[in-house]
């Protein structure tokens, strides 16, 4: 009776003994695990359930949970980017640009751009887009996308006045010309088939006459700059006495409607001429903003006028020394009306 006792506790516990081994490569068919499972060597994809196409095995709930397939959304069109929102899964996101030559559509807010190649798009406001110069009259068209506008208007200068003939013992000089008016205006408005008229220049004075004025230049009724005036001809004196010729009177300042007047500057006089001591002094042309009147003429010797540079500078005198036939002054030097154009 013991010994058969015996024999049912060990094979009672044969099942518990066999089951405390440890077995490297165990087969189960329809395992079913009660307690904790872990897997000491690697689960292979080729053991995991299959899952419906475009599905990821995931925990999206945004706390601790078993994972689950979750559907992935199709996003797969030019501009589309997968993402991930906690708590909700993944969503397709649209309208992106690519990084290689992007193409941005709507309102597109950026912070501290940098452009290392060329930067295009009429949209971009305050962009220069184009430049319009006008040194003969005509209508201005504005490039197309132009939202804004600067003028600048130089109106042409005077002419400096000629020198009568000297005798004997006398010498004679003529002042240097003025210099046109200038104006630089900016409009957002009113501007596009504005009538843009390029006034004359001075002309030059006869032998011993007097320089002309210029005419004014306008842009449409918006911008009005007087021309330049004109300097006196000199006239023969003694060279033991003091001679004094009055100069080209500064011009009036520029008529301006609307906008936003960035400079306005009346066009320069010029001083008077001398003739003391025998040597003549004081006859060069007025500067302009965009030009240089021509270079000051000095000493007892004849010598021509000269033409100033640029646009809108007026010409110097003429000196005649002994014994010199009447001498002519210069012209002046011409307008322009520049536009730039912005988006």
């Amino acid at each position: 009776m013991k010994v058969i006792k015996k024999f049912l506790v060990a094979g009672l516990l044969l099942p518990l003994i066999a089951f405390a081994q440890s077995y490297p490569s165990p087969t189960f068919n329809n395992l079913t695990v009660q307690g904790t499972f872990t897997a000491t060597g690697k689960v292979g994809l080729g053991s995991l359930a299959t899952q419906a196409a475009n599905t990821a095995v995931a925990n999206v709930t945004g706390s601790t949970a078993s994972p689950t397939a979750v559907a992935l959304p199709s996003c797969s069109a030019t501009g589309n980017a997968l993402g991930y929102t906690s708590g909700t899964g993944f969503t397709c996101f649209t309208g992106y640009a690519p990084l290689a030559s992007p193409t941005f559509t709507g309102t597109t807010t950026v912070s501290n751009l940098t452009v290392n190649g060329t930067l295009t798009g009429a949209a971009i406001p305050g962009r220069l887009i184009g430049v319009q110069v006008f040194t003969a009259g005509g209508t201005y068209t504005p490039t197309a996308g132009t939202n804004s506008v600067i003028v600048e208007v130089q109106a042409a200068s005077g002419g400096s006045g000629g020198v009568a003939a000297t005798g004997a013992g006398q010498m004679g000089a003529s002042p240097g010309a003025g210099s046109g008016a200038y104006a630089k205006v900016r409009y957002t408005s009113g501007f596009s088939g504005v009538a843009v008229t390029i006034g004359a220049v001075g002309a030059a004075g006869a032998a011993g006459g007097n320089g002309g004025n210029a005419a004014a230049t306008t842009f449409g009724a918006l911008i009005s700059c007087p021309g330049g005036i004109g300097s006196n001809a000199g006239t023969a004196v003694s060279t033991g006495t003091t001679g004094l010729i009055a100069g080209a009177t500064p011009t009036a300042a520029p008529t301006i409607s609307g906008g936003t007047t960035l400079i306005s500057l009346a066009g320069g006089g010029t001083p008077y001429s001398a003739q003391i001591g025998g040597a003549a002094i004081f006859t060069a042309g007025a500067n302009s903003i965009l030009g240089l009147g021509g270079v000051l003429q000095t000493g007892s010797v004849t010598t021509a006028a000269v033409s100033g540079s640029g646009y809108g500078a007026g010409a110097s005198g003429a000196v005649n020394g002994a014994s010199a036939s009447a001498a002519v002054g210069k012209a002046g030097q011409p307008a322009i009306v520049i536009v730039y154009e912005f988006s």
